[in-house]
C-alpha cells in the first residue's frame, strides 16, 4: 500500500522518474501520456476563460500544477495543490517559490470558496472512492469540471502483472461508472497505458510502437491501465 511514507520518500525524485524529458519506460510514458491528455482536456473545456481557480488533490511535489501553469497561466487567477505527503508539501513549496500557487497538507486544507477546476489523477485507487467523491463534490461549484483518473481491474497490465496491486479499491470501469453517475456526468473519457510486454526493453523502439496504441483507444477501452474522466457535478 502506497501511504505516506512511500510518498515522503519519493518526494526528493517523483517529477524526475515520472516525468523525464525522454521516456524510457512503461511507467514513464504512462505518467507523460496522461498527463497530456488532462492538458487536451483542459484546453477544450477552458482556454477561452478567465480568472478560474484550480485545485489538484494529490498534487505530489507540484509537477501536474505547474504543467497546467505554464499552458493556461492567463486562465488562472488561483491555484492550490494539496497532499497526504508533507515532504511532497516540503519539495513543492521549495521548487515553485516564485509561481502563484498554494500548497498545503490535505489535512490543513479548508477553503470556503468553491472552484472552477478540481483535477485528481493517480490518487482514487488508493482512496476511498465515495468518500474521494464528496470531497471533490464539496469543492466544486454548478458548472465545475472535475478531471479524474482510475486502474480498472480488466486491463492488460493487471491480467500480466500478477499479485497485489496495492490498491484500496480497483473495480470495472463499468463499476467505476456506476458510482461516479450518482453525483457526476461524464462529459469526457479517455483510456491510457496499453501495457505491451517486453517492448520497453528497447526504450528507442518503444518510443515508437508505444504510441500507437492511439488506435486502439476506441475499441479496446477495457483494456487499458487506467481511463481519465472528464466529469461535470450534476
Amino acid at each position: 500500500m502506497k501511504d505516506v511514507n512511500f510518498y515522503d520518500k519519493e518526494s526528493g525524485t517523483y517529477s524526475d522518474k515520472r516525468y523525464p524529458k525522454i521516456v524510457s519506460s512503461y511507467n514513464q510514458f504512462f505518467f507523460t501520456e496522461r498527463l497530456r491528455i488532462v492538458l487536451k482536456m483542459l484546453d477544450k473545456n477552458i482556454s477561452e476563460k478567465k480568472n478560474l481557480s484550480l485545485l489538484e488533490i494529490g498534487c505530489a511535489d507540484g509537477i501536474v500544477i505547474e504543467k497546467i501553469y505554464e499552458n493556461f497561466r492567463n486562465v488562472f487567477s488561483s491555484i492550490a495543490g494539496i497532499d497526504i505527503s508533507p515532504e511532497m508539501i516540503r519539495v513543492a513549496l521549495e521548487k515553485y517559490s516564485g509561481k502563484p500557487f498554494t500548497f498545503k497538507i490535505r489535512s490543513d486544507f479548508s477553503d470556503a470558496l468553491p472552484k472552477d477546476v478540481v483535477v485528481e489523477i493517480g490518487v482514487i485507487n488508493y482512496a476511498d472512492i465515495s468518500s474521494e467523491f464528496r470531497f471533490a463534490y464539496d469543492y466544486m461549484k454548478t458548472d465545475s469540471i472535475y478531471i479524474i483518473s482510475l486502474a480498472g481491474t480488466n486491463s492488460l497490465w493487471n491480467r500480466i502483472k500478477k499479485g497485489d496491486k496495492g490498491f484500496n479499491n480497483f473495480l470495472s470501469y463499468q463499476e467505476y461508472e456506476k458510482e461516479i453517475r450518482k453525483n457526476f456526468d461524464i462529459l469526457l473519457s479517455s483510456s491510457v497505458g496499453l501495457f505491451i510486454p517486453l517492448i520497453w526493453k528497447l526504450p528507442a523502439l518503444a518510443r515508437i510502437i508505444q504510441p500507437i496504441e492511439t488506435v486502439f483507444r476506441p475499441i479496446l477501452p477495457n483494456c487499458f491501465h487506467e481511463k481519465i474522466y472528464l466529469l461535470k457535478k450534476k
